[in-house]
């Protein structure tokens, strides 16, 4: 079950506790400061924040806090469970891949997370919203994928191949809410081969989805303690994390407006039938 707390303060997070079955999974739950936000400390939306192939760790959480100081309740969930913590890029390629390779499993674990963000007090009711960088774009896909009820889909940089694609929409249709896929025309580990074959996926499910294609950034742009790679075209870069952050945000408030908008008509059309009853 989540950990339960009343007040987690924006900065050090919460430790939120859940299970993949008899895999504990140790994620930092990270919710609105009095004061950081006109909404107070009640959240706008729920985010659910999934790592990098590296794990969880302070370059997510830095992610996390960016989200909770704009109103956001954000979990930044563990993937790996309990005690895994990859020590270099060797291990984390490693502990990646057993998800990378085995789809389902991605989609149980993120699930878990999912369900028990959703659950928990500080956010019934609210939007769920799901936003991944690199490995973590690719689980954030997935679990979209799967019909989960994610509100919203976000996913950067992400690995967009899947052995799961979503089913043409003749054949069967499974619910999926709009997603927005950031993407850097250099990268070499998720390569711009890639994209072709996802975006004629999302256009046979009839999902709504947009491809932004940044044409002058490779692997990890967002990632301020990304190692520089050149071979595989991956590095961090300010400039781009900056106009990134603003498609994400901008999604994310063109959802909610979009809901409430939506609310709202509904609420007009229950008001006037029962006036005209």
């Amino acid at each position: 079950m989540p950990a339960m707390t009343d007040s987690p303060a924006v900065d050090a997070g919460t430790p939120f506790l859940c299970a993949d079955g008899e895999t504990s999974l140790e994620g930092t739950l990270f919710m609105p400061a009095p004061g950081t936000h006109p909404t107070g400390t009640h959240p706008r939306a729920a985010v659910l924040l999934v790592h990098e192939f590296m794990g969880p760790g302070e370059y997510m959480h830095r992610h996390a806090r960016r989200l909770s100081a704009l109103g956001f309740a954000v979990l930044a969930c563990d993937m790996y469970g309990a005690g895994v913590r990859p020590a270099n890029p060797e291990e984390g390629s490693r502990v990646s891949r057993i998800y990378r390779g085995d789809r389902e499993r991605m989609r149980r674990r993120l699930r878990a997370s999912f369900d028990a963000l959703r659950s928990h007090p500080a956010t019934q009711g609210l939007p769920v919203f799901s936003l991944g960088f690199s490995f973590g774009g690719c689980a954030v896909l997935e679990l979209a994928r799967s019909g989960a009820p994610v509100d919203a889909t976000c996913s950067v940089y992400g690995y967009l191949s899947t052995t799961h694609p979503l089913p043409p929409v003749e054949e069967k249709a499974v619910p999926c809410g709009p997603l927005l896929v950031l993407h850097g025309a250099h990268d070499r580990i998720v390569p711009l081969e890639d994209v072709a074959p996802f975006a004629q996926e999302m256009r046979d499910a009839q999902t709504d989805c947009r491809i932004i294609l940044y044409s002058d950034a490779g692997h990890g742009f967002c990632n301020e303690l990304l190692i520089p790679d050149e071979p595989l075209k991956s590095w961090y870069c300010p400039r781009l994390a900056h106009r990134a952050w603003k498609d994400i945000l901008g999604f994310f408030d063109t959802v909610l407006a979009t809901a409430e908008g939506t609310a709202f008509a509904r609420e007009s059309v229950s008001t006037q039938e029962s006036a005209s009853a």
